[in-house]
Parts: C-alpha cells; sequence; structure tokens
C-alpha cells in the first residue's frame, strides 16, 4: 500500500509545518478493535404480570454498540438498543430461546443466547383456595384456584375451604 503526502499549507513562514523532500519508509499498523464479550450468560426468570429488569451488556468492540433481540421473546418485554438493558411486564407465562445481537460501529457482532422463564406466579406466594362443588355421583370435581393459575382436580362433595399453603 502506497500513501502519499501533501503538503498544503501555503503560509511560506510555517517552517515546521513543510515536507522536506526526502523518502522514507513508514509502517502502518492496524489493531483490530477488542472482541464483543457479554457480561453475562443467563437471565433472571420472570413473574407473569410482574414487572421484570435485567440487562444483556456488552464490553469491547469499537465505538458505540447497538442491540437487537434475536429469537423468541416474551410479549411484554423489551430491549433497549443502547443499553442492552431489559425492561418490562411479561404477559405470557413460558420459557423462551430469547437472544441478543450486538453490533459496534464498524459493523462487527456478538450474539448472546438466553433461555428466559417466565412463570405463572411466584411459588414462594403460592396461596391456593379450594372449592368443592357437588356434582353427579358419576362426575364429582374440585376447582381449585391458586394464584393466577387454574387447576381442575376430579372428585368430592360439597363444602369450601382455605389452604394457606
Amino acid at each position: 500500500m502506497t500513501f502519499k503526502l501533501t503538503d498544503s499549507d501555503t503560509d511560506p513562514g510555517n517552517v515546521a509545518a513543510h515536507l522536506t523532500a526526502t523518502s522514507q519508509a513508514l509502517t502502518l499498523t492496524i489493531y483490530p478493535a477488542p472482541a464483543i464479550v457479554f457480561t453475562n450468560a443467563s437471565l433472571p426468570a420472570g413473574t407473569y404480570n410482574v414487572s421484570y429488569s435485567a440487562s444483556a451488556a456488552a464490553t469491547g468492540g469499537a465505538g458505540t454498540l447497538t442491540y437487537s433481540k434475536t429469537g423468541t421473546w416474551p410479549t411484554g418485554l423489551n430491549l433497549n438498543t443502547s443499553s442492552g438493558a431489559i425492561t418490562g411486564i411479561p404477559t405470557a407465562a413460558a420459557s423462551f430461546a430469547a437472544g441478543v445481537k450486538v453490533a459496534d460501529a464498524f459493523g462487527d457482532t456478538a450474539t448472546q443466547s438466553y433461555t428466559i422463564v417466565v412463570i405463572r406466579f411466584p411459588l414462594s406466594h403460592r396461596r391456593c383456595y379450594c372449592y368443592q362443588v357437588y356434582c353427579s355421583p358419576k362426575e364429582q370435581r374440585v376447582e381449585r384456584a391458586c394464584g393466577l393459575g387454574f387447576y381442575l382436580d376430579r372428585c368430592c362433595y360439597h363444602t369450601s375451604m382455605n389452604s394457606g399453603r
């Protein structure tokens, strides 16, 4: 590769700015930007219809990093394209194969895969209210509503109880 240097200074009194007519070899070394590396390999679980906050931040690269979603994300969660912050209120309970792609100013990229698990209700705060309803002898049932989830069991007789589990 050849570079040509040109003296564009028009002030003849500025001696320091003028190039001399000698030829000299120059070495130009270009170092690559540091690799883009994610600061975490996993994300915390979330709870359905409860505020969520996490980060998929990365370091390295050159210039400003830009974040984007890949894979399948829980409805209601957003990714900040400047910081990698993940916030919102998930409105679907399941396990999601989500990912984040980061690009730097020169187009270098890195992608991190995550599993975001959204549970229906926090197990540590589970409180069940059981209602047993009399049905015909061949079809008796209990409808149990626990937290935000609903469960049907087959059984019993007419009564009502509150189990504080």
